[in-house]
C-alpha cells in the first residue's frame, strides 16, 4: 500500500500478481516462511488462475468460468457456487424465491456448452 505523510492512500505500491506470477509468489512465500504449499488453500474463478490452484494442496474453483470448470472437474477439485450473481437466470430466480439451491456449495452434474456432461 502506498502511504502519504504516514497515512495509507488506498493505492497499491505494486501491481498485483496475475497468472503464473501468483503461483510463483506462493512458492516464494511458502519457501521463505517454512510453509508447506500442500497444506495451503486457494480459491479462484478464472482459468488464468489455474497455476495458483495447481500449486496448492486444497484448490477450489468458485463460480468458475467455463475453462476453469472443465479443469476443476477433470482434477476432481471442489466447485463452489457462492452467489446468485453468477448463476443462470433460472437458478437466480430459484434462489430469489427461496428455493433449495441457495448460497453455499452445490453438487450435481456440470454441463458444458458443447453438450459434454460430467458428474463430480
Amino acid at each position: 500500500m502506498r502511504t502519504r505523510d504516514g497515512v495509507m492512500t488506498g493505492r497499491l505500491a505494486t501491481r498485483p500478481p496475475v497468472g503464473e506470477a501468483r503461483a510463483d509468489w506462493l512458492r516464494r512465500y511458502t519457501a521463505e516462511h517454512g510453509l508447506d504449499p500442500a497444506q495451503a488453500y486457494a480459491y479462484a474463478d478464472s482459468y488464468s488462475d489455474r497455476a495458483l490452484l495447481d500449486a496448492v494442496g486444497h484448490p477450489h474453483a468458485v463460480d468458475p468460468d467455463t475453462r476453469l470448470l472443465r479443469h476443476a472437474v477433470r482434477r476432481r477439485w471442489p466447485v463452489l457456487h457462492w452467489g446468485a450473481h453468477t448463476a443462470t437466470r433460472w437458478e437466480a430466480l430459484t434462489v430469489a424465491a427461496g428455493g433449495a439451491r441457495g448460497r453455499g456449495a452445490r453438487a450435481g452434474n456440470h454441463r458444458f456448452p458443447d453438450g459434454e456432461e460430467e458428474t463430480p
